[in-house]
């Protein structure tokens, strides 16, 4: 409130009897007109506090109170803002635009200038701003002489532009105790009085109860939750779509939107508008459905692989799979990406480019600083928006930048726990998929002594970095010589019981005391059926395949011999090549190369050698898994890789291709677990 207006508050509070314009005009030294838009402004603040302007015309002005005490209408018209009448001037100029985004309609000056107690004058130079300001071609001001202004423009670039300014203008602390109605503090409440300000001048909301309804249960329907960010975005959207409805605006062109989202958005709008989705236009169910796929979903380590994923564009997984890379190259470890892992992270980086190439905004909150936790935190800004920019054509903000590095960090120390453990540790691994970082959260929940220090790459690993960490125990998926500290290597895939066995007589050697936690007894224990091992040896093959420098000829030729038909194979080839973008597997100093994978073609285990007929390709050891593996038929599998490491005539026999050799080293394996 302008000072002037708190000094003519005093004066009216301070006498109980008329004031005439006149007076008033002539006391503050400034024009009838003036003191008229100060009346208006000073009777919109007293009627939000339960008192009001008593007009009588010919006689004069005087406060009604309304039984609120004088003394308490003067404690706060003393506060620091106590109203938004007299905005600067670029929010007058925002709360101008969306006056003019919402309305579909020509618009007086003179309407404009009594809605923001302005003068005509300060309207015209806003809208000439706004005109100048404008960046998007699909948007432009009318002015039609003597009717008004308008806006015109794409409908659905109208109703982005009017979120873009609410949530630029208002923040997620005063927006989310709107919708939730809940108190907010005083720190808020100059920002919130000026929603409240910008809703009643749009005559806003219409249908609150009907808006919320719908989304909660929209949000049933989809199986988790959206954030409150994500709900505000959804809920302000809806009412304003509701009135450019009614206003017969609708969105004329059709976008984008997966299967499940078109039916969710198809029934939210039904509710919210009480008509059937026959009767809404299509480009306000798709662009509905648009918004809602990329909406900030709850809880996120809760969402798995899940069926509303929308299909995956090859460009944006090998923009998910670079971005996994280079953080751990920042980070100087390896993320390990499980399929719950890569299923969020993909919709996240899927969600934040569709927002950017489509202007769609969020509330975000403030999540403060990462730096004191992630001193790479400004290398993966500028990595980060590189491949933005490089691999997708897109320029991200610092915000929306620091908010995936944050979503990233969240998704890969969602399980971390610190305990106060005894032996540290460090795990370390040569493969590009991170095993590491997966071992680690193994061994942080099975064994109990284990402080797991850090994951790492194994070219990080000198006697000299482990003696300045204090490392007392190294466990590598590759042989580390040279080493006076203890070093257990694993082999894949991992058989976590012969691990807590390796690590409990390793640690038993450095003398100490008990106290080393087990897996659990069924998984110690658990014997596996002779019919299924006996299968299984009996499946295993010797292939022979034409020799190829091509890794995909192989795969495909293997997978057309192992797919149980056309369509399996195709599928077992493409679940083959996903495993292989996150690092090809060798053991080096046998000269064996190792394919392997998980996938739904099939559903027993399958384990065999490729040899090619010319003798100069090294031979192929391939493991296929049913996805989902059971824990019988992963330790049928874990056996192969073991054997080959540990069992010389396993190895000797795959060396010289005797597949009766192979079969009967595995069967000796096999009999300690039956």
């Amino acid at each position: 409130m302008k000072d002037r207006q708190k000094r003519m508050v005093r004066l009216l509070l301070s006498q109980k009897e008329l004031f005439h314009l006149e007076d008033l005009a002539r006391t503050f030294s400034v024009g009838k007109r003036t003191v008229s838009r100060d009346l208006d402004s000073i009777d919109q603040w007293l009627l939000s506090r339960g008192a009001g302007l008593d007009r009588k015309p010919g006689q004069g002005i005087r406060i009604e109170t309304g039984g609120v005490p004088a003394e308490e209408l003067l404690e706060a018209l003393n506060e620091p803002e106590s109203y938004i009448e007299s905005p600067d001037p670029q929010i007058r100029k925002q709360l101008i635009l969306l006056y003019l985004l919402y309305h579909n309609r020509e618009i007086k000056i003179s309407e404009m200038a009594a809605a923001f107690l302005i003068s005509d004058t300060s309207v015209w130079n806003d809208l000439n701003l706004i005109e100048r300001e404008m960046t998007r071609p699909t948007l432009r001001l009318i002015r039609h002489k003597g009717v008004g202004i308008q806006l015109s423009g794409e409908e659905s670039r109208i109703r982005l532009e009017f979120l873009k300014n609410l949530t630029e203008l208002i923040s997620s602390k005063t927006v989310i105790p709107y919708l939730y109605s809940l108190k907010t503090d005083s720190v808020n409440s100059l920002e919130m009085n000026r929603l409240l300000f910008i809703l009643g001048k749009l005559d806003f909301p219409g249908n609150r109860n009907r808006v919320l309804g719908a989304l909660a249960g929209t949000e049933d329907e989809l199986g988790y939750q959206f954030t409150m960010s994500g709900e505000a975005i959804l809920y302000f959207y809806l009412q304003l779509s509701l009135h450019r409805l009614n206003g017969k605006s609708p969105i004329g062109e059709t976008y984008p939107c997966g299967e499940e989202f078109l039916r969710l958005a198809a029934g939210l709008l039904e509710k919210a508008t009480g008509k059937t989705s026959e009767l809404l236009p299509d480009g306000e169910i798709t662009f509905l459905g648009l918004l809602m796929g990329v909406m900030e979903r709850g809880t996120p380590p809760e969402i798995g692989p899940h069926p509303r994923a929308v299909s995956k564009d090859s460009s944006l997984q090998g923009f998910t799979e670079e971005l996994i890379d280079s953080f751990g190259k920042l980070d100087n470890r390896m993320y390990y990406l499980d399929e719950q892992v890569e299923a969020v992270l993909y919709l996240t980086v899927t969600s934040l480019v569709t927002r950017l190439q489509y202007g769609i905004p969020l509330w975000h909150g403030e999540w403060g600083s990462t730096s004191d936790e992630n001193e790479a935190l400004q290398g993966k800004r500028n990595e980060l928006a590189r491949l933005l920019k490089t691999r997708l054509s897109i320029t991200a903000g610092p915000e929306e930048l620091d908010y995936l590095i944050l979503y990233f960090q969240s998704l890969f120390f969602r399980d971390r726990e610190i305990r106060e453990q005894k032996i540290r540790c460090l795990v370390c691994c040569f493969e590009g998929i991170g095993l590491a970082s997966y071992l680690q959260a193994v061994l942080q929940k099975e064994i109990s002594l284990l402080d797991i220090v850090e994951s790492t790459a194994v070219f990080k690993i000198r006697q000299d970095y482990l003696d300045a960490k204090n490392i007392e125990l190294v466990l590598s998926t590759f042989p580390l010589s040279g080493l006076s500290t203890p070093v257990i290597v694993l082999t894949l895939p991992l058989d976590r019981g012969l691990l807590v066995r390796q690590i409990t007589r390793t640690i038993e050697g450095m003398g100490e005391p008990d106290g080393m936690g087990t897996a659990p007894a069924d998984e110690r224990k658990a014997s596996l059926s002779f019919e299924h091992i006996m299968t299984f040896l009996g499946d295993f093959s010797l292939i022979t395949l034409s020799p190829s420098e091509n890794i995909g000829e192989i795969i495909a030729a293997l997978s057309r011999r192992l797919g149980p038909d056309r369509r399996g194979a195709k599928r077992l080839e493409r679940d083959f090549h996903d495993r292989e973008k996150r690092g090809a597997l060798f053991f080096e100093e046998y000269g064996v190369r190792v394919l392997h994978c998980k996938s739904r073609a099939v559903d027993k285990p399958q384990a065999g050698i490729i040899v090619f007929p010319d003798g100069a390709h090294r031979r192929i050891l391939y493991l296929i898994a049913p996805d989902p593996c059971p824990e019988g038929y992963r330790r049928i599998l874990s056996t192969v890789t073991l054997s080959f490491m540990e069992d010389r005539p396993f190895r000797e026999a795959m060396t010289e291709g005797n597949l009766n050799g192979m079969r009967r080293a595995l069967m000796n394996v096999y009999k300690d677990l039956i």
